[in-house]
């Protein structure tokens, strides 16, 4: 029996890995908490709406993390830990999952957090098919053993299943305040056990949370109050940022972080740790365009990489090895990388039949010209239209035109989130994050056909029969080393066959002012959380 209680060691641990996560980075002037106070935290404007079940978006979850908690989380090196699930079990036929829940939790409505809320909050993900369904979807029943246990019973193993309760896609609501308001109440709500009790909200401009008094981590949170302001400029965000304006600035310019980092003069600290997160070119595998392998495979090749690590993220950045997963990603397999060769990328799209006839620097085949829409946002995650521009022109090199289109953040989603009948765009610039922590989440809703939008995320639309037979037998494994082997067997196909262009792996970076302490980075879902911070 595989018997998780080994790493929870109560309440009192709890709080003392919360009070050491915030200590971390004081060491050399450790300073002590500090009760009291304000934060303005300046975030993106991407948030829609604050049902976090209702999503699987980290900039709704920058919001929601304040307010709702999850059954388990990962710290900043992405270790699992208990939460609101203070243990659990799997019996020895991985057939049934036993969570242990904390005593003594209740929801800002006065709510008793107990078993029964927790299976009412996977009710309502399972019976209304909300996003990242698919990932526990292998719960086949649910049963209420005592008010603080849960026993799931799964249809087949499923051996990853419990750390997905670490998403905030799967936060854990009051269910008094789920059946009073019911979905569209909840998009202007937050009713949790967290820290923070919702004050204001204002779609697009900012969101006030106030402490929660009652909460169940005695000590916590410090901070009285704390502002979530939506800046869509991150240049806006550091000038707020330097005159003390905001206490915390999210989605900074690698030149603004090097030069925090190369002046403390400035008041300033940062910090960084590696991430989960692929920036990727999604080429539209339907369009007539992309369907010739040889012509995906020759974009690759066509990307000088360093050259954007050098550029963009100032050398602090790495060439990515495996499509779309990084290194600190469970399942994570080397494939190997394209490397910047322009005249193979020459060679293989004169192969397959594009070739400039008239000299005119943009290759024709059949009459047809190669000129293609390349969707970006601008100014809300860090390099991604530099990037686009740097793409653009390296393939302008090689006889490839593409028309860079910006899309606001606000719809960026919807519009790209379709299925391929409804697809507007021939191909994306865009980031990709293993949210779970696991490489399930790539390989469901990235690489396997089953992840087209609008069950995923695969807005490439690729399909591979051998790279979909590899993945479906990994999901069916009984044990986690069996499951990664069919998944390094697909990632080996999608290396020779790739539906995107491979960039790099970036990494994830947060400045705060000098006065405040307890920012973290959780680098699995791509969140800063100062939920626990607190200021000199």
């Amino acid at each position: 029996m595989y018997n998780t209680r080994r790493y929870a060691r109560g309440y009192l641990v709890l709080v003392l890995l919360v009070v050491s996560c915030c200590l971390a980075f004081s060491a050399e002037n450790p300073v002590q908490p500090v009760y009291g106070g304000t934060l303005r935290v300046a975030i993106s404007p991407g948030v829609v709406h604050l049902d976090a079940q209702a999503t699987n978006t980290r900039y709704v979850f920058e919001v929601t993390q304040y307010g709702y908690e999850t059954l388990i989380k990962r710290d900043m090196a992405g270790t699992i830990i208990p939460w609101l699930a203070r243990a659990w079990e799997t019996s020895s036929d991985g057939l049934t999952i036993t969570l242990y829940l904390q005593d003594g939790v209740r929801f800002h409505d006065g709510t008793p957090f107990d078993a029964s809320a927790v299976k009412v909050n996977l009710e309502r993900k399972i019976e209304g098919e909300l996003p990242m369904l698919k990932l526990i979807s292998k719960i086949e029943s649910m049963e209420i053993a005592d008010s603080l246990t849960l026993r799931l019973h799964l249809s087949e193993p499923s051996p990853g299943l419990v750390t997905k309760f670490a998403m905030e896609t799967f936060s854990i609501y009051s269910p008094t305040a789920i059946e009073t308001y019911g979905n569209e109440g909840l998009k202007t709500r937050i009713v949790g056990t967290g820290p923070f009790v919702l004050e204001e909200y204002v779609r697009g401009e900012k969101a006030v949370f106030s402490k929660n008094n009652d909460y169940w981590q005695e000590g916590l949170p410090y901070l009285d109050q704390v502002t979530l302001l939506m800046i869509p400029e991150p240049s806006t965000r550091t000038v707020m940022l330097e005159a003390e304006d905001i206490d915390v600035a999210l989605y900074q310019s690698t030149l603004d972080y090097k030069r925090y980092m190369d002046h403390p003069e400035l008041d300033i600290r940062v910090l960084s740790v590696p991430s989960a997160t692929s920036r990727v070119l999604e080429l539209n595998n339907q369009r007539e365009l992309f369907q010739d392998p040889q012509v995906r495979l020759a974009l690759n090749y066509a990307i000088d990489k360093q050259a954007i690590i050098d550029v963009v993220f100032e050398g602090l950045a790495l060439v990515q090895k495996c499509p779309a997963i990084t290194p600190i990603v469970t399942g994570y397999h080397e494939t190997g990388y394209y490397p910047y060769d322009p005249a193979k990328a020459d060679e293989l799209l004169t192969k397959a039949g594009w070739v400039d006839v008239d000299g005119d620097g943009i290759r024709e085949k059949d009459g047809n010209e190669f000129v293609f829409d390349l969707w970006s946002c601008k100014g809300t995650v860090e390099g991604e239209f530099d990037i686009t521009l740097l793409v653009q022109e390296m393939l302008s090199k090689i006889g490839c035109k593409a028309n860079v289109s910006i899309v606001e953040s606000a719809t960026w989603r919807a519009k790209c989130t379709v299925p391929p009948e409804k697809s507007e765009y021939d191909a994306l610039n865009l980031d990709i994050t293993a949210y779970t922590g696991d490489a399930d989440f790539i390989m469901d809703y990235f690489w396997r056909s089953q992840g087209w939008p609008p069950n995923g995320y695969a807005r490439h639309y690729y399909k591979n029969s051998l790279v979909d037979e590899l993945i479906a037998k990994g999901d069916s494994a009984a044990t986690l080393s069996e499951r990664n082997s069919f998944y390094a067997q697909a990632l080996e196909e999608v290396y020779k066959d790739p539906g995107c262009v491979q960039l790099v792996y970036t990494e994830n970076r947060v400045a705060f002012g000098e006065h405040v302490h307890g920012v973290q980075i959780r680098p699995v879902a791509t969140l800063y959380p100062c939920i626990f911070a607190w200021k000199e």
